[in-house]
């Protein structure tokens, strides 16, 4: 099942987490310690209706906001039975306990999360 609009990106797996920092019940990554991580998603959407716009955020504590990312598109009238996908990517300074998630914040339901996938590290 997938995620639906409004709400917290919670991916169905895991297929590499050192040190156990994300938690698959929440979809939250918690940092271990202070620093600048890269972070990148990609997830497919199913398109609702014509005109319905698709738009994922990147969130730091529960605050989700387009200073990391903006990826809003909108689904074309010719598009409605056709998936699309969207994602992005940022650098967010974090100290340790942070923690970052992905929030639907679009009109676009997605279509499972076992189609996307979410990944971070440390840079600095």
């Amino acid at each position: 099942a997938g995620t639906t609009t409004g709400n917290i990106i919670v991916w169905s797996g895991e297929h590499l987490d050192v040190g156990g920092h994300f938690n698959t019940s929440n979809g939250r990554f918690t940092a271990p310690v202070a620093g600048n991580c890269f972070f990148s998603f990609w997830i497919l959407l199913d398109p609702a209706s014509a005109g319905a716009y698709s738009r994922v955020l990147f969130g730091v504590n529960g605050s989700h906001s387009t200073q990391w990312t903006d990826n809003l598109t909108n689904t074309p009238d010719s598009a409605t039975a056709a998936y699309h996908s969207v994602g992005g990517s940022a650098i967010i300074p974090l100290a340790a306990n942070d923690y970052v998630d992905l929030k639907n914040d679009g009109q676009n339901p997605t279509y499972g999360t076992a189609f996307g996938n979410f990944s971070g590290f440390l840079v600095s």
